[in-house]
């Protein structure tokens, strides 16, 4: 090895950094740098090296035992939170079965992962899969779940039928947790409204009562007292909401939007709401409208004047304060105060003020100024995709085009704002083919609206789909839509006859469905259809005697043909033939009804 050292005697000494010395000598005694340094180090100082070389390996190794299952933990953790946050992105772009896809990897790589599991509960309740309950309970026993985990949870709970394990825990929420908008909306969903209020308002009074200053929930007791329907109650919610509504805060603000929801209040208490309307501290000209709104009600002879009034406080607004009185002129159908308002320069400008605009001019049957506008890059770079194919659609219907281009650009429209998720606009399209005949495309438009997740838009998207599967005859949509309808509404007698009667007719849960059709005719044991259910019901079972017995002295005369139909079928299968003839003379051949009930026709005129 010497000969292989190539050493300048001469050379200047090179000493390192002062503080680095003494980690250098260290290494240099654990591992020579030259056969030089080895030689000059004693027996017991190679001992001693050897040893503490040996020590260090054994403790790396160690080491790396005891922590491996926690370091590889860790590794799998972020793993599965960075899959985690590529899930909500797609969710994002709409992207829900790579997003599916991308949860169940993070859940399969790191079945601890909290965030990882909780996506897992999200995703499986949004699809109403029972799979949610084990991982939202995954969640509770981890002691991690959040209130919104919980809220899933009933949820879950309640779409599995397992109504009172839901209400147990909705109980249990609403005595830990702080309660919330979201909270009272799922205890109204899950109680129904009665049960709601006989549960919900003692609590929230109690509370109410111990802190005075929590202006939030104390508006939430007076909204529930209001909907309570207890005369006692309602009387209390209103002397409560004028308490807050002279609050300078935003919950007096919010206390004056409500009570302005009232068409019957007294015309001293108008005055009032239209003054506080007005002068709030807080007061938008969003409010102030609110107050115009109330004027015209009142005195519906100065109709002019009030208009006027308006134009005058809030004409020369900026464009975002603006739109609340041109709205306001659109549903009053004042058309041509919009165009005179608002210059087309200024509506290009603003896409809400812009909509109006259009509204307008299709109203008052302008359309070379709407096809023109359309045409118009200016308005083509505001205009939605979905916005910009709607208003060709309705151009397409004013101008006289073929049934055939109407349909496709109904269909573009559709596929544009479900690609948006414009619910509102899927609302407009539905409502556009139902009034011009082109019904399985507005059935489309409301299936999509009718899984919002808002209650609101969800109960308008479902009320439309239960009519227009109605007149398609698709009894499978019907049937899903009713179902959803009486579960977010169950205190709706109508929704849960009709459910009734479409298990009925597609013979599904008959003695559930008798229990409930008989229960339904003790409430009303002279409603004609709660009879038929009950006929049904019993014709159903093959008991031909109950059947023919509950159709005795029922009135037809409300009953819609398909109902007619069934009727007819029963009867002639009881042996009643002339009774059935004439029921059946009555109903149209081309009168819309479902399969069932047409089938139903056909068997009662053979």
């Amino acid at each position: 090895m010497l000969t292989h050292q190539t050493i300048d005697p001469n050379a200047p000494s090179k000493k390192p950094f002062v503080l680095l010395r003494p980690f250098i000598a260290l290494w240099h005694w654990l591992l020579p740098p030259s056969q030089a340094h080895a030689d000059r180090q004693s027996r017991s100082q190679r001992f001693a090296a050897i040893a503490v070389v040996t020590l260090v390996c054994l403790a790396a190794a160690g080491f790396a035992v005891f922590y491996a299952k926690p370091i590889q933990d860790a590794y799998q953790d972020w793993k599965a939170n960075r899959l985690v946050k590529q899930a909500r992105s797609l969710v994002d772009q709409g992207e829900i079965y790579q997003a599916v896809m991308k949860a169940d990897e993070a859940y399969r790589i790191a079945p601890e992962n909290v965030e990882a599991i909780r996506i897992n509960g999200e995703f499986y309740s949004r699809m109403n899969r029972p799979e949610a309950i084990y991982f939202l309970e995954k969640l509770q026993k981890m002691e991690v779940a959040t209130t919104a985990d919980l809220q899933l949870l009933v949820r879950a709970l309640s779409a599995a039928d397992r109504e009172k394990e839901a209400q147990e825990l909705l109980e249990k929420l609403i005595s830990e947790r702080a309660v919330s908008d979201s909270t009272l909306l799922l205890a109204r969903q899950t109680f129904g409204k009665d049960v709601y209020v006989f549960n919900m308002l003692p609590k929230l009074k109690e509370y109410v009562k111990e802190h005075p200053d929590d202006y939030r929930n104390r508006f939430r007791l007076a909204q529930m007292q209001v909907e309570s329907n207890i005369p006692s109650e309602t009387r209390a919610g209103v002397a409560e909401l004028w308490e807050l509504a002279a609050l300078d805060k935003a919950e007096g603000l919010e206390a004056l939007e409500y009570l302005s929801r009232f068409d019957n209040l007294p015309p001293d208490e108008s005055l009032r709401l239209i003054d506080r309307l007005q002068n709030h501290p807080r007061a938008t000209p969003a409010h102030g409208v609110l107050a115009l709104r109330r004027k015209l009600k009142m005195y519906p002879e100065k109709r002019n004047a009030i208009f006027l009034e308006g134009i005058e406080k809030y004409g020369e607004k900026e464009r975002g304060e603006l739109l609340p009185l041109v709205r306001w002129m659109v549903e009053e159908r004042e058309f041509q105060r919009v165009l005179s308002l608002l210059p087309e320069d200024q509506a290009v400008t603003y896409q809400p003020l812009l909509e109006n605009y259009l509204t307008s001019l299709t109203m008052l049957s302008r359309m070379k100024d709407l096809e023109r506008l359309i045409e118009d890059p200016r308005v083509d770079m505001l205009l939605t995709p979905a916005m910009s194919a709607f208003y060709r659609m309705h151009l397409a219907y004013v101008t006289g085009k073929p049934p055939a281009e109407l349909r496709e650009r109904m269909e573009q429209a559709l596929k544009r704002a479900t690609t948006e998720a414009q619910e509102k606009l899927l609302l407009s399209i539905g409502t556009y083919g139902e009034k011009r005949g082109i019904v399985d495309i507005a059935e489309k438009a409301y299936e999509i609206v009718s899984q919002s997740r808002a209650p609101a838009m969800r109960m308008q998207g479902l009320e439309g789909y239960l009519r227009t599967s109605r007149a398609n005859g698709n009894t499978e949509g019907f049937l899903n839509a009713i179902r959803e309808a009486a579960k977010l509404m169950p205190d709706n007698q109508s929704y849960l006859e009709q459910l009734v009667y479409v298990n009925l007719l597609t013979g599904r849960d008959i003695e559930l469905s008798l229990r409930n059709a008989e229960d339904l005719l003790k409430k009303r044991p002279n409603d004609s259809f709660r009879k038929l259910l009950v006929s049904l019901a019993w014709w159903r079972l093959n008991y031909p005697s109950q059947a023919a017995e509950n159709l005795k002295r029922i009135d037809v005369t409300n009953l819609q043909p398909g109902q007619l139909a069934t009727i007819a079928a029963i009867a002639r299968g009881t042996g009643y033939l002339q009774e059935s003839r004439n029921v059946a003379r009555v109903i149209r051949a081309d009168a819309p009804m479902l399969p069932e009930e047409r089938s139903f026709l056909r068997a009662a005129t053979l």
